[in-house]
């Protein structure tokens, strides 16, 4: 048995049922009815922060005063790390999931009742049925219809990034008994946001109708969902591991499935020692003892698909009516 699923912004009546199996879920397009009720996706995400190198410490570029604490340039390794999560919730809007048997619409229904809400592969004109503008902008998320929430962007990834120590040497300078050393140290540098990237994945925008009153048939290029290959009245809408987003527009795929961000220039922490020395003459670029360093990380990319669940898509190549009622019979 083939069931057509469809969408709906109130209750639709016997026999049609409600499916709340997949309430939370967005939804996302596949070509394989075998498909058909797969989930993925995941909440929330993070990024590596591979291992690097810090730029060089704040420097004096010559030393030739007395007492001028100082110890050899240098720059730190860095460990490799994780950003702080954030959330997986790209701009949506909710729709309660319809069920019924195909053949049953098909012989005896023929018509989708008020509530329904329907995507299309072309503008679709028929009376009863009116486009629906309220999706535009936000992909479609199952549940009690008519919430709204979700985001396009974010900024909210955090991370401690350790530079690891540094074990230099001092040296004495032109025969003064005392010579500056450079203490084993290390830093940290904090990353406190990023660069602004998209949470909407890759997508299909495509124009959505919403039926309003009594249609007299079902025209050609609404879109269904099922779970078993449906009769040759469907064709394959051919959308392959896309999420949904409301548009006034022809099915157009737009987006992608995962992102990166930059970080812009860091300063570390400071270090600070206490150790001085005598240092003469003009010895060039050493660092001072009390520095920091500039330090510019890279933030691999990293999926935000969210929890989905798979509904697989075909388009009505035909006008369906519904079926003629019989006149009654009379005897005499």
């Amino acid at each position: 048995m083939t069931n057509i699923y469809v969408l709906a912004v109130s209750d639709l009546p016997a026999p049609w049922t409600r499916i709340e199996t997949y309430d939370g879920k967005y939804l996302r397009t596949t070509t394989t009815t075998a498909s058909h009720g797969s989930t993925g996706g995941a909440s929330q995400h993070r990024h590596n922060i591979p291992a690097g190198t810090s730029g060089n410490g704040t420097y004096l570029n010559t030393a030739s005063a007395l007492k001028l604490a100082w110890m050899p340039i240098h720059s730190h390794s860095t460990s490799q790390t994780y950003s702080s999560y954030s959330n997986n919730d790209p701009l949506y809007r909710t729709y309660s999931l319809w069920r019924m048997d195909l053949t049953t619409w098909e012989t005896s229904y023929g018509t989708f009742p008020v509530g329904c809400i329907l995507l299309a592969t072309a503008t679709v004109s028929c009376t009863g049925m009116s486009r629906y503008s309220d999706g535009d902008g936000k992909l479609i998320k199952l549940g009690t219809p008519g919430s709204t929430g979700g985001r396009s962007t974010h900024t909210d990834h955090t991370a401690t990034i350790t530079l690891n120590t540094y074990s230099g040497s001092g040296s004495r300078a032109y025969g003064f008994s005392q010579g500056a050393v450079a203490e084993s140290h290390g830093h940290t540098a904090t990353l406190s946001s990023t660069s602004s990237s998209t949470v909407m994945p890759a997508r299909v925008q495509t124009r959505m109708y919403q039926v309003t009153g009594s249609t007299p048939y079902t025209p050609p290029n609404v879109v269904c969902f099922f779970d078993d290959t449906p009769s040759a009245n469907w064709t394959s809408c051919g959308w392959s591991g896309r999420f949904i987003e409301g548009a006034d527009s022809a099915p157009t795929n737009t987006g992608s499935d995962s992102h990166d961000h930059t970080s812009g220039a860091l300063t570390s922490s400071p270090y600070v020692a206490a150790a001085t020395g005598e240092v003469y003459g003009s010895t060039p670029r050493q660092t001072t003892v009390s520095h920091t360093h500039p330090f510019t990380p890279t933030i691999d990319s990293e999926s935000h698909v969210p929890e989905y669940v798979y509904l697989c898509t075909y388009y009505l190549n035909t006008t369906i009516y519904p079926p003629k009622k019989k006149a009654p019979m009379f005897w005499w």
